[in-house]
């Protein structure tokens, strides 16, 4: 309520007392208690002299917190947001983590267990296992993808009857 009064007029201000039980926030997900600024230079302090890390990572599927000890590689930015790459000992694989989901950021002293390869490498392997997707979506339910649908890698769209998709009406005729 605060950020709305500060806009308002003084005379405006006085109104909205009356609409404070009427006006709600709602936020469902549980934001990061610390800015990504404030992981950022430990976690290039644990890249740079390869060291294990523990942080606390809030999931994006199914908005859970996990403890993670970690092996970081390198960070990216993409699709609007910076990315760690980092040997997850968890899951025993490399995993991308979204900055801003870093609830908390611990560096450790022990030396990184392996020796991992450039943080090219891992992006482009990355790349190497994305997979074709097609999805039928009724045009009323276009407008609610908005831009998100060029976000996870749109590449065209067609309408139901172009004749860019002559393939299946030969199959079938």
């Amino acid at each position: 309520m605060d950020k709305i009064r500060a806009v308002l007029r003084t005379a405006e201000k006085g109104m909205l007392e009356h609409f404070d039980n009427h006006i709600q926030v709602i936020d469902p997900h549980i934001r990061p208690k610390q800015e990504p600024k404030q992981v950022l230079q430990p976690l290039l302090k644990c890249i740079i002299a390869k060291k294990v890390a523990t942080m606390q990572y809030l999931a994006l599927y199914n908005n859970q917190l996990t403890v993670r000890e970690i092996e970081p590689v390198g960070i990216y930015y993409g699709t609007d947001n910076w990315y760690l790459m980092a040997w997850c000992k968890l899951r025993n694989a490399y995993r991308s983590f979204n900055i801003s989901r870093i609830l908390s950021f611990t560096p450790g002293e022990i030396d990184f267990e392996k020796d991992h390869p450039t943080l090219k490498t891992l992006i482009t392997s990355i790349d190497e296992v994305m997979h074709t997707v097609k999805l039928k979506v009724d045009k009323s339910a276009l407008r609610f993808l908005g831009m998100g649908k060029y976000v996870f890698g749109l590449e065209k769209e067609e309408e139901e009857g172009d004749d860019n998709d002559n393939s299946e009406n030969e199959e079938n005729g």
